[in-house]
């Protein structure tokens, strides 16, 4: 018998390679026998930091579409270099009225856990919709 190498992370980068109507279809079997499992897997789909992960143009209508006080508030609770590296890809500033409220505003972690939800849903909406793909190849021709 073959013995399976991955667990929870291999299922998330499989679900994470396939269409939205796949990944829907694999998901709502997995709820049926197992809702918990399926919940765990579709809350770490895809993250804040795949942002890093779509094209310039992807991130404007992203940006159109989300709300820039939730966004900063959910930038509190990820890692100075991916903030940096985030701020730098925005209109200047979009970036700068990000960077304010984020240091101007305190909140407690939860309202920041909750900002950052509600980003996640819009950004999970959008690459369901099609109109977001996430794309971790870094090579180009």
């Amino acid at each position: 018998m073959a013995k399976f190498q991955g667990g929870f992370e291999a299922i998330i980068k499989a679900l994470q390679l396939m269409t939205s109507a796949e990944r829907k279809r694999i998901i709502s079997d997995m709820a049926k026998k197992d809702s918990a499992m399926a919940a765990a897997i579709e809350s770490k789909l895809f993250g804040i930091r795949d942002l890093e992960n779509i094209t310039d143009k992807m991130l404007v209508e992203f940006l159109q579409n989300v709300d820039l006080i939730d966004l900063a508030l959910s930038m509190k609770l990820q890692s100075e270099d991916f903030v940096k590296s985030f701020l730098v890809r925005l209109p200047s500033r979009m970036a700068v009225e990000i960077k304010e409220t984020m240091d101007l505003k305190k909140v407690p972690k939860r309202d920041a856990e909750a900002s950052e939800q509600k980003v996640l849903k819009v950004f999970r909406q959008m690459i369901d919709q099609g109109k977001l793909i996430i794309s971790n190849d870094d090579e180009y021709v």
